[in-house]
């Protein structure tokens, strides 16, 4: 598996710090397009890097627990289950969280 840069890593805290401070705010929505950005800030093929699983469940719990646009939420989960099988995830941790 592949480390972030430090470029990278800088990107990722900054968004996530934005997301946690609109979040605080109340900004909900805001909060989780900051999350989406930092996901997709990381470099392509994501599956490369292990930190995607974990920032890819970021935004499933988010749109979960703040019942934000449920819609999204399949999307999620068909990259969060790309992630894991390329990754050789263990199957069970990816079926509880895709299972509804």
């Amino acid at each position: 598996m592949k480390n972030f840069t430090s470029e990278t890593i800088k990107i990722l805290d900054d968004l996530m710090e934005k997301s946690s401070e609109a979040y605080d705010k109340g900004e909900v929505e805001l909060s989780k397009q900051y999350l989406i950005q930092a996901y997709k800030s990381i470099p392509n093929p994501k599956e490369e890097y292990d930190e995607s699983y974990n920032y890819c469940s970021y935004i499933i719990t988010f749109i979960i627990n703040e019942n934000t646009k449920k819609d999204d939420l399949q999307q999620w989960l068909n990259e969060l289950v790309k992630i894991s099988v390329y990754q050789d995830c263990w199957k069970g941790d990816v079926d509880f969280v895709t299972i509804p």
